[in-house]
């Protein structure tokens, strides 16, 4: 049988051509039983030693994929259910998976059917030892690096237990991850960001997508040195003609406080950055006295409340100073007599805001 297989490829040149000769021989094979076991086991042979070749999997894949798109490639050749199952949960992960064609969808066929499981194997085998090694998956696109990494983490996650374990897959994100914290990739990966509060946006997208505990301490000491900056805090006091407002300020570092808990951070690490995130938010509103103002203007009563709970409530205004004086002024507020004789006279307006008074741990 391998001479019958050597012998279909004699006239064969290059990986596509040859890769397509293997899938019409599997094609003719008798359907099932020993007669097809046996020329499975003598394509499949033939094939891994192919595709280990680095240059056949470029050519059958597209030459012009970087290293990244390159094993997303890989990985939806060698489990095209599971990928496509991930696609259909999320559309945005077609825009970074490359589409496999011709000969290397063929096989995918047969790799999602239960064929040639030992090649299966060993291309994930092949992806993991790249994700451990230090070469970049996309040299002059950090960025795009945690995108497409984020798109390898799924896929194999969702092909553990079939190709390789949960560990093997583990342990390949921990040591991508490692080269995600180096002081080099971090200064390209935020070097494109027009503000401090950009900066501080990716690094925390960045504390969310590496994995293993050293590397998520190093990426929240990147993080932590940012929002703890001078820099930091200048750039968000600063008043610009025609720029954002207070309140729009402070319902952005709640947002980027919401992120850093989203991040799984340790417990200390996300304890420092939300403090240092919320004392700006602090000085914010401390400087702009919006608490007390939302405290005295004319509004409806409802709509007063309404806002001091939201800033109190860490929906518009990060945990600290800001949301705790906010908290304090809704319940001066509620503790007046007229608010209260208000209130209770109109409880179909108090009702909408019985959900944030318990948020705010001032309604039982």
């Amino acid at each position: 049988m391998g001479g019958v297989v050597a012998g279909a490829l004699k006239e064969r040149r290059g990986a596509r051509d040859r890769l397509a000769a293997l899938m019409d021989l599997i094609d003719a094979a008798p359907p099932e039983g020993p007669p097809r076991a046996l020329v499975v086991v003598a394509i499949e042979q033939i094939a891994a030693e192919m595709l280990a070749v680095r240059r056949n999997l470029t050519e059958l894949l597209g030459p012009a994929l970087d290293q990244g798109a390159n094993l997303a490639a890989v990985v939806r050749m060698a489990a095209p259910r599971e990928v496509d199952q991930l696609i259909a949960m999320d559309p945005r992960m077609a825009l970074l998976t490359p589409t496999v064609e011709g000969p290397a969808e063929r096989l995918g066929r047969h790799l999602a059917a239960g064929e040639f499981p030992l090649l299966a194997a060993s291309l994930a085998r092949m992806v993991v030892q790249e994700l451990a090694s230090p070469r970049r998956l996309r040299p002059n696109d950090p960025v795009g690096e945690i995108d497409i990494l984020r798109v390898l983490a799924l896929a194999l996650t969702a092909t553990a237990g079939r190709l390789m374990s949960l560990d093997e897959v583990q342990t390949a994100f921990v040591e991508r991850s490692k080269s995600l914290v180096t002081a080099d990739f971090v200064a390209a990966y935020v070097k494109d960001c027009p503000t401090v509060l950009a900066e501080a946006e990716q690094l925390t997208r960045l504390c969310e997508n590496v994995t293993g505990g050293a590397n998520k301490r190093a990426a929240a000491r990147w993080l932590s040195a940012c929002v703890g900056s001078l820099r930091f805090e200048t750039e968000m006091r600063q008043a610009t003609p025609g720029g954002p407002a207070v309140p729009h300020k402070l319902a952005v570092l709640a947002r980027l406080q919401r992120s850093v808990r989203a991040a799984q951070l340790g417990e200390h690490d996300e304890a420092q950055i939300t403090t240092a995130i919320g004392a700006v938010g602090g000085v914010l509103e401390a400087e702009t006295g919006l608490v007390e103002q939302i405290g005295r203007a004319s509004a409806p009563l409802p709509q007063k409340l309404t806002a001091l709970l939201k800033l109190a409530t860490r929906q518009t205004a990060p945990s600290g100073p800001a949301a705790d004086r906010a908290k304090a002024e809704a319940l001066k507020l509620l503790r007046t007599k007229d608010v209260r004789a208000a209130l209770a006279a109109s409880p179909d307006e108090i009702a909408p805001l019985k959900e944030l008074m318990q948020a705010a741990g001032l309604a039982a």
